[in-house]
């Protein structure tokens, strides 16, 4: 019996390290960082920053390295009510570099990127 009990404590112990491990790895992840740099870029333009919901997905890079995050953002009035999903995008230079599509000229490069981002957030949130 005692046996047993040691077994169950030190699966516990190493579950608890490995998950440790993947939660440490997924949150020192570069792709984490941009999603939290895109999420603090996108809510300073809320009145209630702290409860705005974002939800929205970072595009494959084009040829030229650039990428976009697209979405749907809800924001508070000054009453406490939502007033509704709006369509977002923030272009992502290569450098890093975080603009609101409305600073870029619409290029092709800038359609493109926004139809098949706004495609693969749309697959994820049917």
């Amino acid at each position: 019996m005692r046996l047993l009990v040691e077994r169950i404590i030190l699966l516990v112990i190493l579950s608890a390290a490995v998950g440790f491990a993947i939660g440490s790895i997924w949150v020192d992840s570069p792709e984490r960082k941009l999603r939290n740099k895109i999420d603090s870029f996108v809510r300073k333009d809320f009145f209630d920053p702290e409860a705005a919901r974002l939800r929205f997905v970072i595009s494959a890079p084009i040829d030229s390295g650039a990428r976009m995050a697209c979405g749907r953002a809800n924001g508070k009035n000054r009453f406490g009510g939502y007033v509704g999903e709006e369509d977002f995008r923030v272009w992502i230079d290569p450098d890093g570099t975080l603009r609101h599509h409305y600073d870029i000229l619409a290029s092709e490069d800038d359609l493109f990127l926004f139809r098949s981002c706004m495609r693969e957030f749309l697959g994820q949130t049917e």
